[in-house]
């Protein structure tokens, strides 16, 4: 009896190549419709084109709302079964997509787009989930990423009308 694994990893779009030579669309033959759309919205909202992902593959198993990201190279075992592979990147819920801040840590340095730089005040005050004014900048409303005033991406925040709310787990945050 053949077991089979329980994780697909997304289609490679040069069958026999090891490595994403470029992030796949929905056109894809046989790319997961969740999947594809994910990779259209990083780069619509980030800006986050293939050259992000060149030594990178993604994972999603059939029925489940999340998405991971790991090397290439990386195959999970047979058994046991792995619950995840790699780093969280979002999680589906229909067409919302919620980037995790440990996936905009590793990648933000390579985002464009909805990108917020705040001071250190501002962004103590955001670590500690308060509202933050800033300026708009890109599209507007929705999931962007916060870097410091050195460039270090820090984490995914809420964009709502001129006002910046934290993502982070609450956990990462200060306590007051």
């Amino acid at each position: 009896m053949e077991i089979q694994p329980t994780w697909k990893p997304a289609p490679i779009p040069d069958p026999g190549s090891r490595y994403l030579s470029k992030v796949p669309r929905a056109t894809d033959a046989g790319l997961p419709e969740a999947v594809a759309f994910l990779f259209a919205w990083l780069e619509d909202r980030f800006g986050l084109g293939e050259a992000a992902f060149a030594q990178h593959r993604f994972w999603h198993r059939r029925g489940h709302p999340s998405v991971w990201v790991a090397d290439a190279q990386c195959l999970p075992p047979v058994l046991p079964r792995a619950e995840a592979v790699g780093l969280l990147v979002a999680r589906l819920k229909g067409r919302v997509i919620k980037p995790t801040s440990v996936f905009l840590q590793r990648f933000g340095h390579a985002c464009t787009r909805n990108v917020y730089v705040l001071d250190d005040a501002r962004l103590y005050r955001w670590q500690a989930h308060q509202p933050v004014p800033v300026t708009r900048v890109d599209d507007g409303d929705g999931f962007v990423l916060v870097r410091d005033a050195a460039g270090t991406p820090i984490g995914c925040g809420m964009l709502r009308g001129a006002v910046l709310t934290s993502e982070l787990p609450r956990s990462w945050t200060y306590a007051d």
